[in-house]
């Protein structure tokens, strides 16, 4: 929300221990680090909205999925897209 609010791209580097998070969280980082270093997809599309776009049979929209079920209160974190938040159509 921050870097969105503040005109900032993302980019989110892999940190060494990454793979030995539990399996929800490691698919979580994919989905992320795919979501936030492309520049287009981060500016146009929430990260619902792209990992969606992904299928829904995909890895990324299952780990979206899991997530939310385990932390339900991010779903509005889900749905941030870059523009809504710069020029204060989520938080006016």
């Amino acid at each position: 929300e921050i870097l969105m609010r503040y005109k900032c791209l993302a980019y989110l580097m892999r940190y060494a221990a990454w793979e030995r998070a539990p399996e929800v969280y490691k698919g979580m980082y994919i989905n992320l680090s795919r979501w936030c270093n492309q520049p287009a997809q981060y500016s146009k599309k929430s990260l619902r909205e792209f990992c969606t776009g992904q299928g829904e049979y995909s890895s990324c929209f299952r780990y979206l999925t899991a997530f939310e079920a385990l932390h339900p209160e991010m779903a509005h974190y889900l749905d941030m897209k870059y523009e809504e938040v710069q020029y204060g159509k989520i938080y006016g």
